[in-house]
């Protein structure tokens, strides 16, 4: 195996393994985590395997797919906790105190995992889509090389209306399917 490979492999590994072990438990005013995975995709050589990094993007997209539903769900986990302190409140005579710090308390990480959520939304977008957009390029620069190469009878049987579609529409949808799509349907 390629030692930029394995050097880029191990490299991905343990910046994911600080984030697990270290950075999510580093906590900048109380609720801020760095994200020094993402610094992967900004060390990766450009003249290095493309298809690696696409490759990379894409799981990280998925990575960040995941992370991003499971902290959507904890706010409805956390209006639920709120309801019953304030059923408790009335039923048992919970003090007004303590309902006060509860409900700030859960309003409080209501807001910080909807926007951990909506961070990790936004960069498994950028992820996501910006890879999507890299193999249509790529799709779209391959049928244009392989349009250069054909003989002139191709282009008398073929209308050229036809054949600017195939390399704009047909590589579009294809590019749909390998971004949008797949991360939808997560």
């Amino acid at each position: 195996m390629n030692s930029a490979i394995l050097y880029n492999l191990a490299r991905f590994i343990l910046l994911l393994a600080a984030q697990i072990l270290v950075f999510n438990n580093l906590n900048f005013l109380g609720f801020i985590n760095p994200y020094p995975y993402l610094l992967f995709i900004l060390l990766f050589p450009v003249n290095g395997n493309k298809y690696a990094l696409l490759g990379a993007s894409f799981l990280l997209g998925i990575i960040m797919t995941i992370a991003s539903q499971i902290f959507s769900l904890y706010t409805p986990k956390l209006i639920s906790k709120s309801f019953m302190v304030i059923e408790d409140f009335y039923k048992n005579g919970l003090s007004s105190q303590a309902v006060k710090a509860e409900l700030i308390h859960n309003i409080v990480w209501v807001l910080i995992t909807t926007l951990i959520a909506g961070v990790l939304r936004f960069l498994m977008r950028q992820t996501l889509i910006v890879m999507s957009r890299h193999v249509e390029f790529d799709l779209k620069n391959e049928v244009f090389k392989h349009y250069e190469v054909l003989d002139q009878n191709f282009y008398k049987r073929n209308r050229t209306g036809d054949l600017m579609n195939r390399i704009s529409e047909d590589v579009a949808k294809v590019r749909q399917y390998v971004g949008p799509a797949l991360m939808y349907s997560i």
